[in-house]
């Protein structure tokens, strides 16, 4: 729920299957504030495709994350890097150019996956 890992297979679900996935997590933890704002973020996230976040975990980190998709056109696994620019190598892709190369390799594995649904980039 704070990953960008987590927002992608949330956000490539129905919302019957969300709130399953939400139900078994609240089985396991503490209470969680699922406000309106977090479902917009997740319609956000399934809109263009990924999800890019600061990361709430380490300071300076970026999560990218894409879904590998299966037949269905739904989450199987969420292809997920984390992102720092790089100050000292000016030829290192900038975040955009990551997140293409994430979502092109989110697009193959879903290929092998079986799934003919065409992903943004």
């Amino acid at each position: 729920f704070d990953t960008g890992s987590g927002h992608v297979l949330l956000a490539f679900r129905s919302p019957e299957e969300r709130k399953m996935m939400i139900a078994e997590h609240l089985q396991s933890t503490e209470q969680l504030n699922l406000t309106p704002e977090f479902f917009a973020r997740l319609d956000q996230v399934r809109d263009r495709g990924y999800e890019m976040m600061a990361s709430l975990q380490t300071a300076g980190v970026y999560n990218l994350s894409t879904p590998v998709l299966g037949p269905d056109g739904r989450a199987i696994a969420a292809l997920t890097i984390p992102y720092i620019t790089l100050v000292n190598a000016p030829s290192a892709p900038d975040i955009t150019l990551t997140i293409r190369h994430l979502q092109d390799a989110a697009a193959r594995l879903s290929q092998l996956a079986g799934s003919d649904v065409a992903q943004s980039s």
